[in-house]
């Protein structure tokens, strides 16, 4: 409506944006320098009106522009190793000497001085990947046992967090499995063991970059942490279920901390009302 209504012919500086002091009107019968005048005097910044987005939208694009330029720069990054001669300091802070037989000081640039070096080794890119990998291996917990779970928590119409729990343990041991195969995959590839698909290899360079693999996303609760936060709070919240499995259901939920939110409002309405009606006509 804001392009084609009547008002864009009949009238006179007609915006095209929210208001006229956007610049964006509709010039009217010009030559053709009038009509170069005008494109040039538009300005230089489109504001979202013109395009009839929110204000808002400008948020959206400066966050895509910023996301975009460090990934650039992430692309930059050498992952060759390198190994540098740095010379060792003396104690004491001073310059390193050498003494000759007859106790003379020579200068340590001198071509008789002596000067201790030692060889600094930069990591490559899949020693930085297989520590990163070894580390997570090594905090990851195991899987949760569901029969047990289930055994010892079995449906109960009176109490619908039983089911929400076994629920949450599934999901929870679909994203486990997800990370643990895919870093013991990208641990093999990296030593030759196995194939390096570009599954992989995505996966790799995320762990590199510190962001979190979108193969772990697809399964994986909603997040925009990096990989160091995203790893603690997904211990966090194995821990948080794996007390509940042990020692009971807890007095004081954590909502954020499972898949599906929604389910403690949706559990408390289904042991209201659902759960009497099942059991007096079911």
């Amino acid at each position: 409506a804001t392009y084609y209504n009547p008002n864009l012919v009949t009238q006179q500086q007609y915006s095209l944006a929210e208001t006229a002091a956007d610049g964006y009107t509709a010039p009217g019968c010009l030559d053709h320098k009038g009509y170069t005048d005008y494109i040039c005097s538009l300005p230089l910044t489109t504001p979202p009106a013109v395009f009839g987005l929110h204000d808002n939208a400008d948020i959206t694009k400066d966050l895509q522009e910023s996301q975009l330029l460090l990934d650039s720069l992430l692309l930059t990054q050498s992952s060759s190793t390198t190994s540098a001669a740095v010379p060792s300091k003396p104690a004491g802070g001073r310059r390193a000497t050498a003494v000759s037989s007859t106790g003379a000081a020579a200068d340590a640039a001198g071509p008789a001085a002596a000067v201790a070096v030692s060889t600094v080794k930069v990591k490559s890119q899949d020693d930085v990947i297989a520590e990163v990998a070894a580390g997570i291996l090594g905090r990851l917990p195991p899987n949760f046992d569901l029969e047990a779970a289930e055994a010892a928590y079995p449906q109960d119409y009176y109490n619908s967090m039983n089911t929400v729990l076994v629920q949450e343990l599934g999901r929870f041991n679909a994203l486990l499995t997800v990370v643990r195969s895919s870093l013991v995959a990208l641990d093999q590839a990296c030593k030759g063991l196995a194939l390096m698909s570009s599954e992989l290899d995505a996966v790799g360079r995320a762990l590199f970059d510190g962001k979190v693999p979108a193969l772990w996303l697809r399964r994986s609760f909603p997040s925009l942490k990096p990989l160091g936060g995203y790893v603690k709070e997904l211990l966090e919240r194995v821990a948080f279920f794996t007390d509940w499995l042990k020692q009971g259901m807890p007095s004081v939920f954590w909502i954020s901390g499972f898949f599906f939110t929604q389910v403690m409002g949706y559990g408390d309405t289904v042991a209201l009302y659902a759960a009497p009606l099942c059991m007096g006509y079911c």
